[in-house]
């Protein structure tokens, strides 16, 4: 289902303008990264490569540097408590993510965001 209200509140954010303001938007972009295993998996043989593959949300450029948007859609509280730690579960991702992005882009990511469509908020990492 969707809900207009919902991303008309997220447009409404200071993130949300900036991304309006922004002349360059990408949505909905497949990426693929090698990564070397024992990120993933401590006991991986040295060496060993996986292929990543997903989709940014979205991302915008901003002053020559990009700004990356991922979000999400989980039910959380309206406490403080319960976002970070959704943050900070997402968090490598998000750090895969700007890794793909300034391989394809050859641009520096300067801000990582998850938008909470549940509770309207923006956990941002620079």
């Amino acid at each position: 289902a969707v809900y207009p209200n919902k991303i008309a509140e997220f447009f409404n954010t200071d993130l949300g303008s900036r991304m309006r303001a922004s002349r360059y938007v990408v949505r909905e972009m497949p990426f693929e990264i090698e990564i070397k295993a024992s990120e993933v998996y401590a006991a991986a043989p040295t060496g060993e490569l996986l292929l990543l593959q997903g989709m940014i949300d979205c991302y915008f450029e901003e002053d020559g540097k990009l700004v990356l948007v991922d979000y999400k859609t989980d039910f959380v509280h309206n406490k403080t408590e319960d976002i970070e730690s959704l943050a900070s579960k997402y968090r490598p991702q998000l750090e895969y993510y700007a890794r793909a992005l300034e391989k394809m882009t050859s641009k520096k990511v300067k801000e990582k965001n998850l938008y909470f469509f549940s509770v309207g908020r923006v956990v941002k990492y620079t």
